[in-house]
């Protein structure tokens, strides 16, 4: 895959840019997040300061106000599955209007999506604000999904560790703001995205998700090496198999494992500018290196050997 055709990648996913959420999004979204939880504030500075937003009005006639990514990875959240909130009824001061919203939490941390409907089943209303009211009908409980135990995150810790050949007690001393790890992934999730993506998984790769379902550095830029619910086809190879994205770089590139052939399992580098992938060995040291560059407190990745 040369350049052109990895931009395309990027577009295919809509990473275009769009305005920043209204005033009134951002009342929402302070109204739904629940108090107390010190997730909370990370997940409205998330919003707040997003670097772009995606807003789509649906065939249904409801709202989606999108974040494609989050700046840095100081606000990112530890959450072990994908969720949404559960509704915030409020009314549309300039029509009368009710309104319902939901968030959509991803996963990796962040809050991925903000969408509104209005109850009378009609269109969206354009230039819709909050009224005195806010809310209607309050968020009054605690709804993000409970952290990993201490004892449970230590253990997939010492566990991938051993995997890969990094040091347990090197990782045992990140901290969890910095470190995010999976669950264990179901042999069900990874059948499901193995359909979904199309193509058969490397073995190194269902031994990873296996231990850890996914982990991410958050430092600087948020980096990943993606779980079951993550991983997304690149291309097709034609000298065999096909392309898996486990870590995207953003605009520096993308790390991707090949997922047949003769060097199934292998992963390589390739950047925005790059001629050709470069070689980076078998999935197992990518995840040593990458553990290795987390406890390094180096800023920048060093993708390349």
């Amino acid at each position: 895959m040369n350049a052109s055709g990895l931009l395309g990648w990027w577009q295919m996913r809509g990473w275009s840019r769009s305005t920043s959420m209204t005033a009134g999004e951002l009342e929402v979204v302070r109204a739904i997040l629940p108090s107390g939880d010190p997730r909370a504030e990370k997940l409205f500075r998330q919003a707040a300061t997003a670097p772009y937003i995606e807003r789509t009005i649906l065939p249904d006639g409801s709202c989606r106000v999108h974040i494609p990514y989050v700046l840095g990875g100081e606000d990112l959240v530890e959450v072990q599955r994908n969720c949404h909130s559960p509704p915030l009824t409020v009314v549309d001061a300039a029509t009368g209007r009710r309104l319902t919203f939901r968030i959509a939490l991803f996963r990796s941390g962040f809050l991925n999506d903000l969408v509104g409907t209005v109850s009378d089943g009609g269109n969206w209303p354009k230039g819709w604000r909050v009224g005195a009211s806010l809310p209607q009908s309050p968020v009054s409980y605690n709804w993000l999904p409970p952290l990993l135990s201490e004892e449970q995150w230590q253990h997939i810790l010492r566990d991938i560790g051993n995997w890969c050949g990094a040091e347990p007690t090197m990782l045992l001393r990140l901290n969890r703001d910095v470190l995010w790890v999976g669950v264990p992934a179901s042999d069900l999730a990874v059948s499901e995205t193995e359909i979904r993506i199309g193509t058969a998984l490397p073995s190194q790769y269902r031994q990873f998700v296996s231990i850890c379902d996914g982990l991410s550095i958050r430092r600087a830029d948020p980096y990943s090496v993606a779980g079951t619910a993550d991983v997304e086809l690149l291309k097709v190879d034609p000298t065999g198999g096909a392309l898996a994205v486990v870590t995207d770089c953003f605009g520096d590139g993308v790390v991707f494992v090949r997922c047949g052939g003769a060097t199934a399992g292998t992963v390589a580098y390739l950047g925005l500018d790059s001629a050709k992938p470069e070689e980076l060995g078998d999935f197992r040291r990518y995840v040593a290196k990458f553990l290795g560059w987390a406890a390094s407190g180096l800023s920048r990745v060093p993708w390349r050997k």
